[in-house]
């Protein structure tokens, strides 16, 4: 009630004052008096009252305080501090005691918004409206990191499809951050792909080519790149992919390995074929190489590092032998046998070749046409030597019918075969003896002896052949043609051979003149003389003891002289004898392969 009381009073005196002043207003202006508008000052009714209350209050208020509490600001409301308010004076303070005054509102905290992180505020937890959930790289600290629906995506290492500063493109992470510097091989991050693809300074490269390991550094071996993508069926030679040195590398199933032999490039831009040691393509290579990938069993030439169809000797280009092996364009082929050089052309001597292998031999060998002196496997171009041998002469005289000597006839044909033989190149045509008579001086001119002098001139001018120029005689006068007697196949099959071979060549050229062909005849021996091993020895002497000295001997029967057809046609005449001993040189020239100069 005392309360009460007061303001009652309060608000009488606040009245009366009022009133004193309307009315003193009035009487100044009834009497001529107006107030100055400087001096004049109004208070409103509220301002009087506030006056009179607050020095009312002030002098007399017992606060009658009440307690707010502290109430945090939420993400939509305000929040304030906690204070007191006195119900009396209406004031309100710091302290329940009422000495520190404190203005109204000051204790508001407002309210602190929402706080949003991926959608939902972490305060209220409510969903931020019409949000996106992050996919993509986010810049946090300087690096980018990697989400998916607002989840860092910690477990991706590889390559993944987003944009960075609005450059969409393939981009390596490592753990879920975006590497700048990682190169190599890298599969999809999200793992929907089993492909591997380059990566270079971080970001996939679709047009690389050539080797890369994997960018996570999981592997150390070289992958082949093409396209930008690892290839499992490349082989071939390849460089690095990030260009870092310009060698070569050889791959095999997609990845580096370090095999030996040729191989072409993996990229097929090149149908050469390049020597590769130990994985690495060597240029200066020479020799002979199989296939890096073991597809072929056959040895290739290789000269300068690349596969070269060349000719010649050349040893293996990994140096794991010594032995030279014969090349036939670029490829080593067995079972040959022939001289030529070497390979990569560094020499041109000559070397003997014998089942392919070159062969420390001491041997003369011919091969198309041409002879060569082999000596401890060093081959010479050699003249062929053929002896002549005019059957008979004036000691052994030949028989004699129809007019015609056996032994003049011998002597021209030889005469005539010389003539014509020494048209040809590479040949030196020489006859055993100067004139008819006999070659052998020794006492009694002895046939055997003679015969066997006969041979061994041909041995001791190293013969390639011995021509023994004859005619025959038969008691049956009806006998006609040419006969070939040739060395039996006994001790030496090798001479045998040559001597065959040079009858049928012979026979060939003379039955063009129209000679009947009696055949080509080996004639053995009946006294029981044998060869060295024993095999039975040749019948005729000729045959017998060049064949002993190493020689390849025939003796030509051009032509019956007891057949006076034979005479009339072939025998009667020089000119008719020169066809003879032309036919017998043009044979000889064949089987030996000569040309004319």
């Amino acid at each position: 009630m005392k309360r009460k009381t007061i303001a009652l009073l309060i608000v009488l005196v606040m009245v009366f004052l009022c009133a004193g002043s309307v009315f003193a207003d009035e009487n100044n202006a009834a009497a001529g008096q107006v107030p100055e508008e400087e001096s004049t000052s109004f208070n409103t009714e509220e301002e009087n009252a506030g006056l009179l209350y607050v020095t009312a209050a002030e002098e007399t208020c017992e606060h009658d305080m009440t307690a707010v509490e502290a109430v945090d600001p939420t993400c939509e409301s305000d929040g304030n501090s906690a204070y007191w308010a006195c119900s009396v004076c209406g004031k309100y303070f710091e302290d329940s005691e009422g000495e520190n005054e404190i203005e109204a509102d000051s204790w508001v905290i407002p309210a602190h918004g929402h706080s949003y992180e991926n959608g939902i505020c972490i305060y209220c937890m409510k969903e931020e409206p019409e949000y996106v959930p992050v996919t993509g790289f986010v810049l946090e600290g300087g690096i980018y990191r990697y989400y998916v629906n607002d989840e860092f995506m910690a477990d991706y290492t590889g390559i993944i499809k987003t944009p960075i500063d609005g450059i969409n493109a393939w981009y390596y992470v490592s753990n879920g951050v975006y590497d700048d510097t990682a190169t190599g091989l890298a599969q999809k991050a999200d793992g929907s792909s089993k492909n591997w693809y380059y990566v270079s300074n971080g970001k996939y490269v679709s047009t690389a080519k050539g080797l890369a390991r994997k960018a996570d550094g999981s592997s150390k071996s070289w992958y082949y790149v093409s396209n930008g993508k690892y290839v499992s069926t490349a082989t071939g030679l390849a460089k690095k992919a990030d260009g870092s040195d310009s060698n070569w590398y050889y791959v095999l199933n997609g990845k580096y390995t370090k095999n030996t032999g040729i191989t072409q490039k993996a990229d097929g831009t090149s149908t050469k074929w390049f020597y590769v040691s130990d994985g690495k393509y060597v240029s200066t290579a020479a020799g002979l190489a199989k296939k890096a990938d073991g597809s072929s069993t056959k040895l290739y030439y290789v000269l300068n590092g690349k596969y070269t169809k060349n000719t010649g000797l050349a040893r293996k280009a990994d140096g794991s032998d010594s032995t030279w092996y014969y090349v036939l364009n670029g490829k080593f082929v067995s079972g040959i046998e022939t001289v030529c050089s070497k390979a990569d052309g560094s020499s041109d001597k000559l070397y003997y070749v014998k089942k392919s292998i070159y062969t420390k031999a001491t041997l003369t060998f011919v091969i198309d046409g041409v002879k060569y002196a082999v000596t401890k496997g060093k081959a010479v171009k050699s003249d062929w030597i053929i002896v002549l041998d005019p059957g008979h002469d004036l000691y052994h005289i030949g028989g004699t019918y129809n007019g015609i000597s056996e032994t003049e006839v011998n002597w021209s044909i030889a005469q005539y075969l010389k003539a014509e033989l020494d048209k040809y190149d590479g040949v030196q045509v020489l006859i055993n003896r100067e004139s008819l008579d006999c070659a052998w001086t020794g006492a009694g001119y002895d046939t055997g002896s003679c015969l066997k002098y006969r041979c061994e001139y041909a041995k001791n001018v190293n013969a390639d052949f011995l021509i023994s120029v004859h005619n025959d005689w038969s008691s049956n006068s009806e006998t006609t043609g040419c006969l070939m007697l040739c060395q039996n196949k006994n001790y030496r099959s090798d001479l045998h051979e040559q001597s065959e071979g040079m009858a049928n060549a012979i026979t060939a050229e003379l039955t063009k003149l129209g000679l009947y062909y009696r055949g080509i005849w080996e004639l053995n021996i009946d006294d029981g003389r044998t060869y060295p091993d024993g095999s039975i020895a040749d019948y005729y002497g000729i045959l017998r003891y060049s064949k002993l000295y190493g020689v390849p001997a025939v003796i030509v029967e051009h032509c019956c002289y007891s057949n006076k057809s034979d005479v009339s046609k072939y025998l009667s005449s020089e000119k008719k004898l020169k066809k003879l001993g032309v036919a017998d040189a043009t044979g000889i020239a064949n089987y030996l392969g000569l040309s004319l100069k």
